[in-house]
């Protein structure tokens, strides 16, 4: 509200001023209110990144309800659990997808808000849209809200099991969002892009980010087509580029990028996945005046590492240190901490630990336990990490993308970071394929999309000479097109899996 009549939001050429945001938010709380909505009860959003979607989110907020972000392409059987489990009293959504989806259509309790939609006489007198909201005050509402209480549950992949939901309280937002911010130094003249969903913490965390210091978000959600946001960052001259590095590998090949002068870009994060060292590289030969912050998170805590200004070049691979104000050690399946340069998991205390899983007690104490000492709550990440003798940590993978051949464990990292020095390799991915000899064996796929691109014979006998004999594929997929991708931008292996087991029965292997 301080900021007024500042410019927030810019969304598909329109900007939106804080005063703005404000007063419309009030009035969602309330619309909020008058349903019956009370502080603690949970509120879906379900919808694609705009404006609207942000009003909602600090409508809610300010009543003390928890907001749960849902992706707009969420699969049915997801959206129906997430409907289960968090049981939300109402559920803003997309006028487009109260259409398409029946669980939101049929059969749900909830009161449904529709977003992007004027009042209609076609609307049915149940479901209330942004119309409406004229008709409620803009006044905040006197609610009183405490720093611990639930501010959002953020549902996680699911990729290989049913999503958790992480309950994220307001002081841990909080802080989180402020020990970011003190090391990428965001500011008020900043303009910071989003093309992250919002229901990725990530992309989340950019309203958070911004807003905290007055700056402007510039809002895209075609999220399938990166290719125009060069073009974006150029027009809204941008100075902050969050991405994943599925993006950045797309837009590196395309060369988009090497034809747009992007003077005011002062940095680019990058999380999500490994970041290839000869990406960054490109990066940072195409924007010398840029920064770019490596990093590592996960729901359950936000943000666990980042890599602080001009320490980059002494530690390419590495994801940075423990975020300000937080500590992490890497540790044996026994608890004890590994020597420099071994692999063990990550483990992570702080203020920014979240409350653990909605509904889900047994997976909360398994991954949330307490130190007997300290009282603390130290987080078990399940992945898996090695720290040199500066501090630093490198991510190895997730146990469960661990390749487990020949009685080792393979870090699909290291064979991918290898894979990506070599021309016309966009992107690669390493996975396990069942042996019945070895357990797995070594599958990588290659994104072979450019001209006068490696030879895969080539690729096996450079294998030979670089990478242990565990690591070493025994097959090679190359793809003409990119990798596929999860939601929120990361290589999906559960479906490459999918795809090298077909290729494998359809050719009689």
């Amino acid at each position: 509200k301080k900021n007024g009549d500042k410019v927030a939001i810019v969304y598909r050429d329109s900007e939106y001023t804080y005063s703005f945001i404000d007063a419309q938010s009030n009035r969602i709380s309330q619309w909020l209110l008058e349903t019956g909505v009370i502080s603690g009860d949970r509120v879906i959003i379900y919808g694609k990144n705009s404006e609207q979607f942000i009003v909602a989110l600090f409508g809610i907020l300010k009543i003390g309800a928890a907001f749960v972000p849902v992706h707009p392409i969420t699969p049915i059987a997801k959206l129906e659990f997430i409907l289960q489990d968090c049981t939300p009293k109402v559920i803003i959504v997309d006028h487009d997808l109260v259409v398409e989806h029946s669980p939101i259509k049929d059969g749900c309790r909830s009161v449904l808000f529709m977003l992007n939609s004027e009042h209609s006489h076609k609307t049915p007198t149940n479901i209330n849209t942004w119309g409406d909201l004229e008709f409620f005050d803009d006044c905040k509402p006197d609610i009183n809200i405490t720093s611990d209480d639930l501010a959002a549950i953020i549902y996680t992949s699911g990729s290989t099991k049913e999503p958790r939901g992480v309950k994220e309280p307001h002081r841990k937002i909080v802080f989180a969002t402020s020990a970011i911010n003190s090391v990428i130094k965001n500011r008020f003249e900043d303009r910071i892009f989003c093309g992250l969903p919002f229901s990725f913490d990530y992309g989340l965390y950019q309203i958070f980010l911004s807003f905290q210091v007055g700056a402007t978000l510039i809002l895209e959600n075609d999220f399938g087509n990166p290719l125009s946001i060069p073009r974006i960052l150029r027009l809204y001259e941008v100075t902050g580029f969050p991405g994943v590095p599925s993006v950045f590998a797309m837009l590196l090949h395309s060369r988009l990028l090497e034809r747009v002068e992007l003077p005011k870009l002062r940095y680019i994060t990058s999380t999500g996945d490994v970041f290839p060292v000869p990406h960054i590289r490109k990066l940072k030969e195409l924007f010398p005046h840029t920064t770019i912050y490596p990093m590592y998170g996960l729901t359950e805590c936000k943000r666990a590492c980042i890599m602080q200004e001009g320490e980059w070049r002494t530690h390419e691979s590495s994801v940075g240190k423990p975020l300000p104000g937080t500590r992490v050690s890497v540790v044996d399946e026994k608890g004890g901490e590994v020597s420099s340069g071994n692999i063990g998991e990550l483990v992570i205390t702080g203020p920014h630990v979240m409350d653990g899983y909605w509904n889900d007690h047994l997976e909360t104490n398994r991954r949330f336990r307490k130190d007997k000492l300290t009282g603390e709550i130290i987080l078990y990440s399940g992945d898996f990490f090695k720290k040199d003798q500066d501090g630093f940590l490198y991510f190895m993978g997730r146990d469960e993308t661990f390749i487990k051949t020949r009685g080792q464990k393979v870090s699909p990292a290291e064979i991918e970071s290898f894979f990506c020095n070599f021309q016309g390799i966009a992107e690669s991915a390493a996975i396990g394929i069942p042996d019945p000899i070895l357990g797995e064996s070594v599958c990588v796929f290659v994104s072979l999309i450019e001209k006068n691109s490696v030879e895969i014979k080539e690729l096996f006998k450079q294998c030979k000479h670089a990478l242990s004999p565990a690591a070493c594929p025994k097959y090679i997929i190359p793809l003409k097109t990119f990798l596929p991708k999860t939601q929120n931008g990361k290589i999906d292996r559960i479906k490459l899996r999918s795809m090298a087991m077909k290729a494998f029965d359809d050719n009689g292997k």
